[in-house]
This record gives structure tokens, C-alpha cells and sequence, in this order.
């Protein structure tokens, strides 16, 4: 019985190991505040190339609107609203990417939690099995012992 409870145990491990492989080893490798920073810093990145790329694209698309703003000496007008667009643009995603990614942070916590109970109940079968090869054993030797002394026990 205490066999086929631990091959249960098992089974579950390794099935939650193939599902949540990553999860684990996230919140095993990081904590909180760096496991969010490095996909804020990651997304805050790639949002800056977005927005170059987007911004080059709209140069291009009105090329004759920014030839004229650049010949009426409207630059600083020009590169206030980019970057006021640009900030909003990096605040509201970071804002969204931390959202997001605590609360996969948590979720994966949870599953790691519960992945350690599973680890748990396996360790504490391979305790009462121990145990109880233990016990068997000692009272083994115990009846051989007795009967090994006494030459009136037959």
C-alpha cells in the first residue's frame, strides 16, 4: 500500500514538473521585485524600439508635414509631443507589464507551494516505509534473539 501511494506521489510530480516546468524554476531562481524588474526593463526596451520603428514609419508616411514643421522652426513642438506620447505610451505598459507579471509571479508561487506539499508527502511516505522496514527488522532480531538464549522456548 505505502508503494502504490508513493508511486501515486510520483506520478503527480512528474506530470506537475511537465506542466509547470518553467513556472518552477522562475520563482525558484528570482525573487519578486527582480523576476518583475527584469520583464519591466525587457518590455520597456522593446517598447522603445516599437515606438522608434512606429515613429520612423510616421515620419515617412508624412514626410511633407514634417519638412514643413522643420522649415517653420516648430522642433521643439514637434519633439514635445513625441516624447509626452512616448511617455504615456512607457508608463501605461509598464504599468500593465508589472500588473501582469505579478500576478504570474503569484500563481507560480502558488504552484510551487503546492509542488513542495507533493515533495512533501513523498519524503513522508519514504519516512513511514523506513520506519517501518525498521521496526520489522528490529523485531526480527529480536525473536531471534530470544529464541537463540532460551533452550526451554521451542
Amino acid at each position: 500500500m505505502a508503494r502504490e501511494n508513493r508511486i501515486r506521489i510520483m506520478t503527480a510530480i512528474a506530470v506537475y514538473e511537465k506542466r509547470h516546468r518553467e513556472e518552477l524554476s522562475d520563482t525558484d531562481q528570482w525573487f519578486r521585485g527582480d523576476y518583475i524588474g527584469v520583464r519591466m526593463l525587457k518590455n520597456g526596451c522593446r517598447l522603445t524600439l516599437a515606438f522608434l520603428i512606429g515613429f520612423a514609419f510616421y515620419v515617412v508616411l508624412h514626410f511633407d508635414e514634417m519638412l514643413y514643421r522643420l522649415n517653420s522652426m516648430d522642433v521643439l513642438g514637434l519633439a514635445e509631443r513625441v516624447l509626452i506620447a512616448y511617455g504615456i505610451s512607457l508608463g501605461s505598459y509598464l504599468l500593465l507589464t508589472y500588473v501582469i507579471f505579478s500576478i504570474r509571479y503569484y500563481q507560480a508561487e502558488k504552484r510551487r507551494r503546492a509542488y513542495d506539499r507533493l515533495v512533501d508527502r513523498l519524503e513522508a511516505e519514504y519516512q513511514k516505509e523506513e520506519k517501518e522496514v525498521f521496526s520489522t527488522e528490529n523485531r526480527r532480531k529480536g525473536r531471534n534473539r530470544s529464541r537463540g538464549h532460551g533452550a526451554e522456548n521451542p
